[in-house]
């Protein structure tokens, strides 16, 4: 009994270690995907600004207006999050992302 605790100990700490290990590796990948995002995110918000008030003078109504500075926001955001992901070769979730998104699409469609 004393001797199967003491092998599942050592399982465990040798994969926590190789988590660690795992997580100093692509510590850089994961640094340079958060600037990624947030930099998208920025662009984000600062194209919805300023769409908004080039569409101020062609469109009239503020609801459309809106939406469209929504719709090009999102896009933007969306990019982030692909490049992102593509970063941190994190191409299984990726295509999963990928794969949902047009699932929604279908659903919305009908």
């Amino acid at each position: 009994m004393q001797e199967q605790i003491s092998i599942s100990l050592k399982n465990l700490l040798e994969k926590l270690i190789g988590w660690l290990d795992l997580l100093i590796v692509n510590l850089p990948n994961i640094i340079l995907a958060v600037l990624v995002f947030s930099l998208a995110y920025y662009i984000s918000r600062k194209v919805s600004t300023w769409s908004t008030k080039i569409l101020s003078s062609k469109i009239k109504q503020s609801s459309i207006r809106n939406l469209i500075a929504n719709l090009v926001s999102i896009i933007i955001v969306v990019i982030g999050i692909f490049l992102a992901l593509g970063i941190l070769n994190l191409d299984k979730a990726l295509n999963s992302l990928i794969a949902g998104a047009g699932v929604a699409g279908l659903a919305v469609g009908l």
